[in-house]
């Protein structure tokens, strides 16, 4: 990238070289998702164990202060999302998975939500839980996955290729993390916390955490 801290250019153009990489990333989550949604139908025990991670996330985050909150819900991103990253280098399994149970777990919210409210209702405030913060969120994540499995398939070439190709990516791919998609995962947290809550606040007195 030639410079310590990559410009807007430098971020479209890394996007750019991972594109593959990112359409699949997308392309698993909402396969992913439509799945999650189908599970509650299929077995409420399943959908259940699978949400229960984020259900004691949720009671964590509860009844602390606003500032507290976004800080919390910012850690619990980022901590996902660098393991997805960093733990991409082999070969791309955790980011997959990590990928797969988030879309599940939407998924299931999705149809819990449907299920209690109607569909109308129910895509109607889903959309008002995700979307606010989620344009900001996901885009992050689906990046930060994208690394973690490029990562993981330059560590495979390493191993074909007997040479190291996977420092200079790891560079790039942190570098871009740290400097724009750690901020991102920032604005995100914020708008969740002082944004998405009022909107839901809104439509019903409901904690729901996506």
């Amino acid at each position: 990238m030639g410079k310590t801290v990559p410009g807007p250019r430098d971020f479209i153009n890394y996007l750019y070289s991972i594109k593959t990489f990112i359409g699949i990333v997308v392309l698993v989550f909402f396969i992913s998702m439509a799945l999650g949604y189908v599970i509650p139908l299929i077995s409420s025990h399943i959908s259940d164990m699978l949400i229960s991670g984020l259900e004691e996330k949720a009671k964590a985050l509860s009844g602390q202060s606003q500032i507290m909150m976004m800080l919390g819900i910012f850690s619990n991103n980022v901590m996902g999302s660098v393991m997805s990253l960093v733990f991409g280098l082999v070969a791309g399994i955790f980011p997959l998975f990590f990928m797969i149970s988030n879309g599940m777990v939407i998924g299931i919210i999705l149809e819990m939500i449907i299920a209690k409210m109607g569909v109308v209702g129910g895509t109607t405030f889903f959309l008002a839980g995700v979307l606010p913060h989620g344009i900001f969120e996901l885009p992050a994540v689906f990046i930060s996955t994208a690394i973690g499995l490029k990562l993981g398939y330059e560590a495979l070439r390493s191993l074909v290729l007997k040479k190291d190709v996977v420092t200079p990516e790891l560079i790039r791919g942190l570098t871009i993390y740290v400097f724009w998609i750690l901020p991102i995962l920032f604005l995100a947290a914020i708008v969740e916390t002082f944004i998405t809550g009022a909107i839901l606040a809104h439509f019903a007195h409901i904690p729901i955490f996506l």
